[in-house]
Parts: C-alpha cells; structure tokens; sequence
C-alpha cells in the first residue's frame, strides 16, 4: 500500500534496453519504497472474490462474511497501488515500448513483457557497448572533454552490466590513437613504448585522473613529436 503521495520519479528506459539493468534497479528500489514490490513480483495477487461460485443457498459463516464485507475495499485499493506502480513504469517508457505493453492488464504483466525483451538481450548489449568503447575516438577538432565523459559513460553502462573495464585497459582504450597525451602537469604520457627514444622501465607508479580512473606509469623516456610548421613539420 502506497504510504505517501509523493510521485516516484525512475529513468526512461531506452527503446533499445541498452539501459535495463540500471533502469530495473532505479524501478525496484522506487517501487520497494513504498511497499508495492510485491506487484511487481506478483507475490501481491489480486483479491479473489470470496462469494465467487457461491449459489444463492450458500450460507456464509460470520468468518466468511467478514471476508465477503472487506473484498470490495481490498480490491479497491490492490487496484489502487497496482495502477500506481504501472502508472510509474509505463510514463518511463517512449511509445514504441509503450505501445508493446499498452494492453496488459496488471503491472507484472506489464513488467514481465519488459523483462522478456531486454533481460535476456543483455550478452548483445553488452558486445554494442564494448564495441563502441573500443572504437570511439575524438574528431581532430572535438571537444576532448565530452569525448572523456561520453567515454567514461560507456564505462560505467559495461560496469552495470557486469563487464567492469579495468583502469590499465580504459586508459590504453583513451590513449590508443594518441601518441603524446598533455595531461596539462609538468609529465606527459603516451601508450606507445616502442616511440620512446630512450625507454626505461620503472617501478610502477599509480596515477589518478580527474575522473578518479587509476592506472599506472611503467616507464619514462624522451619522445619525438611532430609538428606541422606551414608546409613540413618540426621535430622536437
């Protein structure tokens, strides 16, 4: 039974369910808060009427009676809180999803359509997202900073499926494409060893970025870069 009247508020789920997991959650935890999980769970069925199959020569005992007296609120409010928790669910939803869901009848009906289409598409999800991590890279005249974010955002979506990116592998996929990285500090990195002119390997040393990824500097050296100067290039 719902115990207040302020609304519960859960992400849209994305038509693709590339977000499931951490759209299910957010659901479960909002709906738990008020008590109603068991509409999703279906361990709160509907109320049966106690009357029902009964002839007119039936003849209710003061037990029965009091069930009989007390269906017409029970039912009331079970279908109160249940369209409560669908109402929830289903505003989250863009119409292309809504629309698949738009003639069950109970929240779990509605729940269980939902989950048959994207709990068991997760290994599919899952390669996209690896996929898009890997082959992501910024445009020559990007926004690096955004770039990072949209980066650490396919992360943390692999993180909630259960397929966690090390720091040492996130940092080789955001520094495969660049040979010299200006961390903006007195040091710069690169990923690529063999560029190194004078490479030497150290104990390694733990290195926090601004986003709280850690990973770890291996060795040090002095690298060439080149530089576009009008028509050629620099060394330095």
């Amino acid at each position: 039974m719902a115990k207040d009247n302020h609304s519960l508020q859960v992400p849209t789920l994305n038509a693709d369910g590339s977000n499931w997991l951490y759209y299910k959650a957010q659901v479960e935890w909002a709906v738990s808060s008020k008590g109603l999980i068991g509409h999703l769970t279906g361990l709160d069925v509907k109320p049966e009427d106690p009357s029902a199959g009964k002839d007119s020569s039936w003849k209710p005992t003061a037990t029965e009676q009091k069930l009989v007296s007390e269906y017409p609120e029970k039912l009331w409010q079970w279908a109160k809180d249940d369209g409560y928790v669908k109402q929830v669910i289903t505003v989250s939803l863009l119409e292309s999803l809504f629309l698949q869901v738009l003639k069950e009848e109970t929240v779990k009906s509605v729940w269980g359509v939902l989950t048959d289409l994207f709990q068991n598409c997760s290994c599919v999800i899952t390669i996209n997202l690896q996929r898009k991590l890997q082959e992501s890279c910024c445009s020559e005249k990007g926004n690096v900073h955004a770039h990072f974010d949209k980066m650490c955002t396919l992360s943390e979506q692999l993180a909630m499926l259960g397929q966690s990116i090390t720091d040492d592998d996130f940092t080789a996929i955001i520094l495969k494409e660049t040979i010299l990285f200006n961390s903006g500090a007195s040091c710069h990195m690169s990923s690529y060893c063999s560029k190194f002119l004078d490479y030497k390997p150290i104990i390694p040393k733990p290195i926090t970025t601004a986003n709280n990824h850690t990973f770890h500097a291996i060795g040090k050296g002095n690298l060439t870069i080149s530089l576009p100067n009008s028509t050629g290039q620099t060394h330095i």
